[in-house]
């Protein structure tokens, strides 16, 4: 039944209804149908109907409320979409997990420890109130680093020594062990916040039922995009949007929330219970596609994996940085997740 209130975007409303009632929504990757373009159409003009932009935010704003979602609705003019703002979780404990070996870098002209600059710019962007930082450094790492560390103020620290051969799957299950939070946070030490409440905002998905996994936008040093969710299909896995130029972009998948096949192990957030369900990361997976396998396995369970656009952190990985995958490693990928050089990745459409 359509509502007077939705009038100009009742379709929008349709569709936001049956998604609350029914999951299995499949989408087709073609471009089936185009608007016609007359004088008066929002299709030319999307200003040429103000009153079905207001319909719209409508729609959106009330399927929150009647979802319990705490969050508000702005509208995004110059791409022509809604944006959600969802409330920030500040309570929930959260245990922020950094492998890390203590090395130092430079980075925009002067040399840094990664690992005590990344604690220091995570705890000064975010108001939580019930954090631990759970640090499992390796044998070779530094004390002074560790020494340092320690005198970065408002920090709960928990330190675990890994001794065994590196493996960063292995050190990502026993810092989760460690690990006293409701919500785990998987952090690679050579990243630094830049986004307003980063954690609250990370996390606040979380709450909603049916989202398993979050992750935010990263950018190299230069700006460039490092991370805006990954691909599995299309020939091969990859990066979306990789290096493209973040600021002054327009593409909505760059400016909005949206679900995606996989994200990135240098910054995702789990829930702890589904952490355990699907068994942590697999440790035969030590160094490439153990992040992409562990979203999949979060994806089996029927959750949603979630992008978050307004959540942003620079990712001090080298750009010009070419990892070397062994064939070994794409083959156990084939026989887990099916053959993604002939699968069409869900989240990806045919535009001819």
């Amino acid at each position: 039944m359509l509502d007077r209130p939705y009038d100009g975007s009742q379709d929008h409303d349709l569709v936001l209804r049956v998604t609350e009632r029914a999951r299995r929504i499949h989408h087709i990757p073609q471009v089936l149908y185009h608007w016609r373009m007359i004088p008066g159409s929002a299709a030319g003009d999307e200003d040429a109907k103000p009153y079905a932009v207001t319909a719209g935010m409508r729609a959106v704003q009330d399927q929150l409320d009647r979802l319990g979602i705490p969050g508000t609705v702005s509208r995004q003019v110059d791409i022509g979409h809604y944006r959600v703002e969802r409330e920030p979780d500040l309570t929930t404990p959260t245990s922020i997990i950094l492998p890390t070996r203590g090395t130092s870098g430079r980075v925009w002209g002067s040399t840094r420890n990664f690992l005590v600059e990344a604690v220091r710019s995570v705890r000064e962007n975010t108001r939580h109130e019930a954090l631990e930082f759970v640090i499992v450094y390796d044998t070779d790492t530094p004390p002074e680093v560790l020494a340092e560390l320690q005198t970065v103020p408002d920090v709960n620290l928990v330190l675990v020594h890994f001794a065994e051969p590196f493996n960063f799957s292995a050190k990502c299950n026993v810092g989760a062990l460690h690990a006293s939070g409701e919500v785990l946070l998987f952090l690679n030490d050579d990243v630094q916040a830049e986004a307003d409440e980063t954690i609250g905002h990370l996390i606040a998905p979380l709450r909603e039922e049916g989202v398993g996994l979050t992750g935010p936008k990263l950018l190299f040093e230069n700006g460039r995009i490092q991370h805006a969710g990954v691909a599995y299909g299309d020939g091969d896995i990859s990066h979306m949007h990789y290096k493209v130029l973040d600021e002054g972009t327009h593409d909505p998948e760059l400016r909005i929330n949206r679900e995606v096949t996989a994200v990135t192990g240098a910054c995702v957030a789990i829930r702890s219970e589904l952490f355990h369900e699907i068994g942590g990361f697999s440790e035969i997976l030590p160094m490439n596609f153990n992040d992409i396998d562990f979203s999949l396995k979060v994806a089996r369970t029927g959750r949603r994996i979630v992008w978050l656009a307004d959540v942003v952190l620079w990712h001090f990985e080298s750009i010009t940085r070419v990892p070397h995958v062994h064939p070994w490693e794409r083959d156990i990928m084939y026989k887990r997740w099916g053959n993604f050089r002939k699968k069409r990745d869900r989240y990806r459409s045919r535009l001819a």
